[in-house]
């Protein structure tokens, strides 16, 4: 025990048998018992420089507060959390229950009309399969990935407003609209600004669960040296792991290692990430060691706001953040208001989730952001069926139908790829249309027949080129089949469902309308944990390839990457396959595949790709790799993971 902080807000013991034994005894009022470690110590700096710590005060908050038990069977199964929890509710006037991790959901459910502080070692939280805030829509997850770092964390939170900070700040990637009026846009100016604590940090920018990226370094959500744990990855049996932990360092193979900042050694009070799956606990498919999230509640942050799973950001969602604090809201009360806007704005893809205590108010005296009209929804209207023509003179039947679909349909279904930046050969596509529309008119007139198979014959190789540009798009770009067209999409519908990748019942199936052209339909399956699993512009009878979600390779083999071409549909005809590894041109991944293929009505049939990596220089990382299925008008995206091992 350090005797030199007994007179303190604080109590610093070397054993965690001691703080357990002193965490039974604290009632609100008593020095808090802390485990000796970094966690504790950049606390210290923050608010003891004197050698001053805060003393808790109690209080009364609303809701209720959770605690879960770990996975293991021992009679110390979730000790920590259910102490850690008992002195959080005792300080705040709460009711605490702690529970098997199995109850959890129930529980939350039963609480779902007021806050719920859910309490929990991160390792243990992992086992919930779904971020739990899915349950009650002002919940907030307290975790840690060690019982210090717990201890903490309640210790922060239940002495938050005795952090002396009133700075605010906005980190902005260039590309961001707002980045004009960020206080850095790159980690060169990061580095200077967080040399001072900060009240509140918001960051925007595009991102990953374990980081967020900028232009010359990344938010890394490790603790830990970079390296750390990568002994431990050696089988081929991993999973979902990030490349520092299979011992190939950063993904981001332009950056030194000086060019990485932990989460944790930014000392900002409240956090908002604005960046795709920030918020990751139970939905999580990495390790909770690198998760971007529980690295900034390793440091000395007591709330953390972000995005869970993939997201579409916007500006307003800042703004919306920005107002709700600065009318000293609960964080809790925060967080659904977010959510309510996300979801009118974006859909499914607009859901926010919390790291810290809802029931806990942060007042800022900041400038809330300027209001803003929204512009109205208009829904799509029925387009009206053509009528049909009087007095033609007689033609080949199939010949016309074939025709039809081709002018009407595939033609017309191809070029609106442009919207979700496919690229087509625009120029052949309309001299094709050109012919056709002759052709179709002259099937009214005799001798037509060679002109129109000729006509068929090079309308058979448009599904082919298609996929020759678009793998090598994808290949030399950092290619996502919905991010430029987020903005005009409005959400019509979505469903849960099971996720193709995982088997979880994490996923939602939504489909999506433009706003401008109305004949353009997107339908995804998004899962919490995995992401992007499926996105498609046709609907349950596109044509599709099914693979399994990762697949593990060591570097120096070929890998035999195995799928199956599903055509649901009635309707046979040519069609096109490929794969590319998103931006492998720049990563050191072979160059992928397109080929055309004929389909069969109602076919299934087995495809296979040799994935040479016997000369590839990528590092030993998690590569996302895109599997595409184009027939007729309908293009199909599956996501699929390549593991990448050393060899």
């Amino acid at each position: 025990m350090n005797e030199t902080d007994h007179d303190a807000g604080a109590l610093l013991h070397d054993e965690i048998a001691e703080v357990r034994a002193a965490a039974a005894r604290w009632r609100p009022g008593d020095a808090f018992p802390l485990l000796c470690g970094d966690t504790a110590e950049r606390y210290r700096r923050l608010v003891a420089g004197d050698g001053h710590w805060p003393r808790t005060a109690e209080t009364r908050w609303p809701g209720v507060v959770l605690s879960v038990a770990g996975a293991g069977a021992g009679a110390g199964t979730g000790a920590d959390a259910e102490a850690a929890a008992r002195m959080l509710a005792a300080a705040t006037g709460r009711p605490h229950q702690h529970l098997p991790l199995t109850a959890l959901p129930g529980a939350v459910r039963r609480h779902a009309d007021g806050p719920v502080a859910v309490v929990g070692l991160a390792d243990d939280l992992a086992a919930l399969d779904d971020w739990p805030g899915m349950f009650a829509p002002r919940l907030g997850v307290l975790t840690a990935r060690d019982p210090a770092a717990l201890y903490a964390l309640v210790y922060r939170t239940l002495t938050a407003h005795a952090v002396p900070a009133t700075r605010d700040l906005l980190v902005s990637h260039p590309f961001q609209a707002d980045a004009r009026e960020a206080d850095a846009v790159g980690l060169d100016e990061l580095e200077e600004l967080i040399r001072e604590p900060s009240r509140r940090l918001v960051v925007r920018s595009f991102g990953r669960e374990c980081c967020v990226n900028l232009p010359d370094g990344v938010i890394c959500g490790r603790s830990e040296p970079l390296m750390a744990g990568a002994a431990a990855t050696g089988s081929a049996g991993l999973g979902r792991v990030p490349s520092c932990m299979r011992g190939g360092g950063c993904f981001r193979v332009d950056l030194e290692p000086s060019q990485r900042v932990a989460a944790s050694d930014i000392d900002a009070r409240t956090v908002f990430l604005h960046t795709c799956s920030s918020i990751a606990v139970g939905n999580q498919v990495f390790p909770p060691s690198a998760n971007l999230g529980v690295g900034f509640l390793s440091g000395t942050a007591v709330a953390v706001f972000g995005a869970v799973g993939v997201h579409a950001a916007h500006l307003e969602l800042r703004h919306e953040f920005e107002r709700a604090q600065a009318e000293g809201l609960p964080a809790g009360d925060v967080l659904e208001r977010m959510n309510v806007l996300g979801h009118r704005m974006h859909g499914d893809m607009g859901r926010f989730g919390l790291l810290g205590d809802p029931a806990l108010a942060l007042p800022t005296d900041s400038a809330t952001a300027p209001a803003t009209d929204d512009a109205p929804v208009t829904r799509t209207a029925p387009v009206p069926a053509t009528r049909p023509g009087r007095g033609a003179p007689a033609a080949d039947p199939a010949a016309l139908e074939r025709l039809r679909h081709w002018h009407g349909v595939v033609l017309p279904g191809l070029l609106r790829l442009r919207w979700l930046d496919v690229p087509v050969d625009e120029r052949r596509l309309l001299d094709l249309s050109d012919r056709l529309r002759q052709v179709a008119l002259a099937q009214f007139s005799p001798g037509t027949g060679e002109e129109g198979a000729a006509l068929e014959a090079e309308l058979g190789t448009v599904h082919g080129r298609t996929m020759e540009l678009l793998v090598e798009h994808a290949h030399t770009s950092w290619w996502d089949f919905t991010d430029s067209a987020l903005p005009a999409l409005r959400q019509e519908a979505s469903r849960p469902c099971d996720c193709p990748g995982c088997g979880r019942p994490t996923a939602t199936a939504i489909r999506y309308a433009h706003r401008v052209d109305r004949g353009l339909t997107l339908r995804v399956v998004r899962c919490r944990r995995c992401g992007m699993v499926r996105q498609s512009t046709g609907g349950p009878t596109a044509p599709r390839v099914d693979c399994a979600g990762l697949a593990q390779a060591r570097r120096g083999t070929v890998l035999e990457f195995n799928g199956t071409l599903v055509n649901p549909g009635p309707r046979p005809g040519p069609g096109a396959i490929g794969h590319a590894f998103l931006a492998g041109a720049h990563t050191g991944l072979p160059a992928g595949r397109g080929e055309p293929v004929e389909l069969a009505a109602h076919e299934e049939r087995a495809v296979s790709w040799q994935v040479d990596l016997t000369r590839t220089g990528a590092r030993p990382h998690e590569h996302e790799l895109a599997v595409f299925a184009l027939g007729g008008k309908d293009l199909t995206v599956t996501t699929a993971w390549l593991g990448l091992l050393p060899e």
